[in-house]
């Protein structure tokens, strides 16, 4: 109440709008606060990012209303605070985050490699990272885009070799495009799969390609599929 006063008098002393967005953001009217930081901008753009780092301030509120669960408002402060601040690597990463969660692969693993790139090491982004090959990947084959869906899959098993999803789905396209010397290639790198369903049809899988090798004549094939 005591900087609304001040600012009645002196609506354009930055510092008193920044103070006044921060009490705002800090009783949780983030509305008002964004109204606040976006005074500072239009007052000095060059002091909004740099002196009083408006684009952060845009995060908070982003990761404030992500984890209401309003995701229409976190991706707009993301989004804000990227513009502010493009080289950061964290909007990306919770931008990303969102986008995965509305299925837009695409537009996830761009921010994730961005986010990747600046914020590195970071183990969950890559766990998305690879989730969202996998998901493009599965989108491809029931496009019958087969080329670009194991493409996504080599890269997801790539970046996570040990991956069990990454290997049979390479195997079972493979499989399903009648290429059964490399299905049993990756899925031979299966041992003991942790996963039911894939624990489940692996069995049956291996067999229908040991006969499909049979039947080419391809006898050692067929046993080490048998015997796997």
């Amino acid at each position: 109440e005591h900087l609304k006063a001040v600012y009645y008098n002196s609506p354009n002393d930055i510092e008193v709008i920044y103070y006044l967005g921060l009490s705002y953001a800090g009783v949780g009217e983030h509305g008002l606060a964004a109204d606040a930081y976006k005074r500072i901008e239009s007052i000095d753009d060059k002091k909004a990012k740099d002196v009083y780092e408006v684009g952060k301030l845009y995060y908070n509120i982003g990761i404030a209303y992500q984890k209401k669960r309003d995701a229409e408002n976190a991706l707009s402060f993301y989004n804000r605070s990227i513009k502010i601040e493009p080289e950061q690597g964290s909007a990306y990463c919770r931008r990303g985050e969102l986008l995965f969660d509305r299925k837009d692969y695409a537009g996830a693993l761009d921010n994730f490699k961005i986010c990747d790139q600046r914020v590195p090491g970071d183990a969950r982004v890559r766990r998305y990272i690879v989730s969202s090959r996998l998901a493009r990947g599965v989108a491809f084959a029931g496009d019958k885009k087969y080329d670009e869906a194991l493409v996504e899959f080599k890269k997801a098993a790539l970046l996570d070799p040990k991956n069990e999803n990454a290997l049979y789905l390479q195997g079972y396209l493979h499989y399903q495009t009648a290429s059964f010397k490399q299905a049993l290639e990756v899925l031979t790198q299966l041992r003991s799969p942790e996963a039911a369903e894939i624990a489940e049809n692996l069995p049956l899988l291996l067999q229908n390609i040991a006969v499909e090798l049979q039947t080419r004549e391809d006898f050692a094939g067929a046993e080490k599929a048998l015997t796997h």
